[in-house]
Formats: C-alpha cells, structure tokens, sequence
C-alpha cells in the first residue's frame, strides 16, 4: 500500500529531476548534436511551460536555442526520431502534468531564473 505521504515526494523528485536535466542542457549545452534525451526532456519542459505559465511563454520559446549550440535542423530532426527522445519527452511530459499547478509553475519560473 502506497502512502499518501510518498506522492508529494515523486512529484518533488521528478521536478528536480526535469529541472536539472533541463538545466544541463540549457545553461551548458551539448556538443551538437545535442542528446535525444535531453532534446526530449528540454523540449517537453519549455513546451509545457509555455503553455502553463502563458505570460511567459515566449520567453520559454527563447530558450530553445539557448541549449542547441549549433545543432542543424536536420540534426534535430533526426534526433526526435529515436526512441530515447520519444520516452524522454513522454516521462517529462507526464511528470510535469502529475506536478500540482503551484509546483509546476515553480519548476518553470526556476527555469528562466537559472539560465544565462
């Protein structure tokens, strides 16, 4: 049996867990091309955050760019291809959604705080 306790405690992890791997490749980037992974991951989260915190939203837009370091589109388009994009943007994706509003909208405001 699950405790109601543990929930809150997922959802804390997961949005540590998004915001670092976001951060990563936002704040330092990657050597192009950039990882499935953290394309997916970085992706999911500025697209969710775009939507959830709508005042902001192009700000979040302006951050894509910010973790591609040189990444041509084609690049990017083969990379949203793999399978590790697919699970990593589909596990951001539902860990932000299962986050309450407050909570989610705080990992998103983190993220523009936090990147150069």
């Amino acid at each position: 049996m699950m405790s109601t306790t543990a929930r809150p405690n997922r959802s804390r992890t997961a949005s540590l867990l998004i915001l670092g791997a976001t951060l990563l490749g936002v704040a330092y980037g990657a050597e192009p091309p950039v990882s499935p992974q953290i394309l997916g991951t970085t992706e999911a989260t500025l697209e969710f955050c775009a939507t959830a915190d709508a005042p902001r939203s192009e700000q979040y837009r302006a951050q894509a760019g910010l973790f591609l370091n040189g990444a041509t589109e084609d690049q990017l388009t083969e990379l949203r291809k793999k399978p590790d994009y697919k699970t990593a943007y589909d596990a951001a994706t539902a860990a932000l959604q299962q986050m309450g509003k407050e909570e989610s909208l705080g990992t998103c405001k983190k993220l523009l705080q936090r990147t150069p």
